[in-house]
């Protein structure tokens, strides 16, 4: 999925060349691009990938008291907006959401709102192999998990490590 995040006249034509070369999704940051830059290429009929939402530059919106919350923000903007999965900080992670928090994004992807599609969550920022079997519990199966240095950590060799994590989601 690569990332198309750029000046709004340069999103579209990434996203469509992201998808001529073979994509299977696209990652797009609406908190450097704009929500609506989102939901244009979600509309967008000839694009018709899926859409992971990158919370870039969107945290000072949730982390006061005077923001805006979690469950907003995170869950019900992005479907409002086209995307497929929305991407936030985990709690347990580099970044201090809390599991409520957390709890409150995931519920909000995916509780009905007329007739607005659910997406998935897709908890990320620092998240460790041994943080997952924790996670399902909260998340249960309807979830993305989004691990990057984390399956490095794990050890040197990176398709043990991807085993490693495909036998953790798939035991619990």
């Amino acid at each position: 999925m690569p990332n198309v995040t750029a000046p709004h006249l340069e999103v579209v034509p990434r996203a469509r060349l992201a998808k001529e070369l073979g994509a299977g999704g696209l990652l797009i940051s609406p908190g450097l691009t704009g929500l609506d830059v989102m939901r244009e290429i979600a509309e967008d009929d000839s694009i018709a990938i899926p859409i992971f939402s990158h919370p870039a530059l969107q945290g000072s919106y949730v982390l006061s008291d005077n923001g805006i919350s979690h469950s907003v923000f995170f869950g019900q903007i992005p479907r409002l907006t086209g995307a497929d999965a929305t991407i936030y900080p985990n709690f347990g992670g580099r970044f201090s959401f809390s599991v409520e928090e957390c709890r409150s994004i995931a519920e909000a992807s995916s509780s009905n709102i007329s007739q607005l599609k659910t997406i998935f969550p897709c908890p990320a920022g620092g998240r460790s192999l041994q943080s997952i079997p924790e996670s399902l519990k909260v998340y249960g199966n309807d979830v993305v998990f989004l691990v990057g240095g984390g399956l490095f950590r794990q050890g040197p060799d990176i398709i043990e490590n991807c085993r490693y994590f495909k036998g953790l989601v798939e035991g619990v």
